[in-house]
């Protein structure tokens, strides 16, 4: 979408340090870290299994995309190096049908996520 409003306003509502650890699951070729980079946020990780979706991404943001860490990872096997403040996945989750993928994910998700952090998960199927 070319406006995350939803995932922005819930950011906002959070009411995050600038400096917070975001990370954006599945967020190669979306608009959001763009748009946060754009409120100051300073730690932002974008993880898709696309590298020409994150080729994209670095493109439309110029310089912007200089300041995010861009990693091209398997969202089911991606191993964090750091925790986060708030995990972001607006539609990675869902595509995973295999049970071992999504327990791997959520294994990932609740070790890189912080103590106190927060997690937005949306999906478009049970």
């Amino acid at each position: 979408e070319p406006m995350p409003e939803v995932s922005l306003s819930l950011i906002k509502g959070f009411q995050l340090d600038k400096g917070a650890a975001i990370i954006d699951i599945g967020g190669g070729d979306s608009f959001l870290a763009e748009f946060l980079v754009s409120e100051g946020y300073t730690d932002i990780t974008v993880v898709d299994i696309s590298s020409k979706a994150i080729e994209r991404a670095k493109e439309r943001m110029c310089e912007k995309a200089d300041s995010i860490n861009w990693i091209v990872a398997d969202a089911s096997e991606f191993k964090p190096q750091k925790q986060y403040d708030l995990w972001h996945d607006r539609a990675t989750f869902h595509f995973f049908t295999d049970a071992g993928e999504k327990e791997n994910y959520l294994k990932t998700l609740k070790k890189a996520v912080k103590p106190g952090g927060y997690v937005i998960l949306a999906t478009f199927s049970e």
